[in-house]
């Protein structure tokens, strides 16, 4: 899955909102995700079906994002 992030405030939604409740930290990859940031977009490599459902579940709360 793929998420576009179009302003900074998306990325520091994701942070704050998404990546604490996946036990995720602000380095460049976490687990259960693995996060690789890239010219205003983040993308997401879900190795569980938890993450994944979770994102779809939780990407209305951000802005500008394609799912």
């Amino acid at each position: 899955m793929e998420i576009k992030i179009v302003t900074n405030e998306d990325v520091a939604a994701f942070f704050q909102i998404v990546a604490p409740e996946l036990g995720l930290s602000l380095s460049e990859t976490g687990k259960p995700l693995e996060l690789i940031r890239r010219k205003g977009s983040l993308k997401i490599i879900s190795n569980t079906e938890k993450a994944t459902i979770y994102y779809q579940e939780k990407a209305h709360l951000f802005r500008g994002l394609l799912l």
